[in-house]
C-alpha cells in the first residue's frame, strides 16, 4: 500500500486543496464498511464550498443489478447527474432511490459548489474515476468493524453485512485493484 497517513493529516490534505478552490474537484473517499468514510466527510458538511454525496444514494434498483463487481450500484445516474454538471460548473440534480422501499426518498437539487466529496463504498470504481482528483481509501480492523456495525444496528444487520455486503466490498477492493489507485490509504484504528 502506497502513502499510508492518519486522518489528522487526510483532513489536512482536504483543507489545503479547499483553500484553493479554484476549480471543480472531487475528493473520493472509499474503503470499508463502518470505517468512518461517512463520519469523517461529515465535518465538512457545513463549508459552503464543498457538498457530501453518498454512494448510498445511487443504489440500482433490485431488477437492473448486473452480475458484476459494484453491478448493484448507478454510476451513470452520478455521472449524468453530478460529475458532469459539476465539471461545468453548473447546478446538479439526481433523485435518490431506496431499494428497500423501491421508492424515491428525496430530489436532490445542488447548486454549483467547487468541491465533491463523494464518500461510500464504490466511490472509486473504474467507471468513475476520471471524474475524481483526489482519493482515499480507510479500512479498519474485524474486530472494531463487527463492533461499530452492531453499535450503529444491531446483530441481524451485522451478520448480512458479513455474510454479503463486507465480502462483496472486499471482492470490489481487489478486482478494481482499489489499494492500488487511491492516492491516500487510512487505517482506522478507533
Amino acid at each position: 500500500m502506497k502513502n499510508i497517513i492518519t486522518l489528522i493529516e487526510w483532513k489536512h490534505i482536504l483543507n489545503e486543496l479547499i483553500k484553493q478552490n479554484e476549480t471543480p474537484y472531487v475528493i473520493a473517499i472509499d474503503g470499508d464498511a463502518a470505517s468512518g468514510k461517512t463520519t469523517f466527510s461529515q465535518q465538512f458538511a457545513n463549508n459552503p464550498l464543498i457538498w457530501i454525496v453518498s454512494m448510498d444514494h445511487f443504489y440500482l434498483p433490485l431488477d437492473q443489478r448486473m452480475d458484476a463487481v459494484g453491478g448493484h450500484m448507478d454510476y451513470d445516474k452520478l455521472i449524468q447527474g453530478v460529475f458532469i454538471p459539476h465539471s461545468h460548473h453548473q447546478s446538479m440534480h439526481y433523485t435518490w432511490y431506496d431499494p428497500h422501499t423501491t421508492k424515491i426518498i428525496q430530489d436532490i437539487h445542488l447548486a454549483y459548489r467547487p468541491i465533491i466529496i463523494l464518500e461510500g463504498a464504490y466511490s472509486c470504481h473504474p467507471k468513475l474515476r476520471q471524474w475524481i482528483t483526489l482519493s482515499a481509501m480507510f479500512t479498519i480492523n474485524d474486530e472494531l468493524q463487527r463492533t461499530r456495525i452492531i453499535q450503529r444496528s444491531n446483530q441481524v444487520t451485522y451478520d448480512k453485512f458479513h455474510d454479503i455486503w463486507i465480502p462483496k466490498e472486499k471482492n470490489y477492493q481487489k478486482q478494481t485493484k482499489l489499494d492500488q489507485y487511491v492516492n491516500y490509504h487510512i487505517h482506522v484504528k478507533e
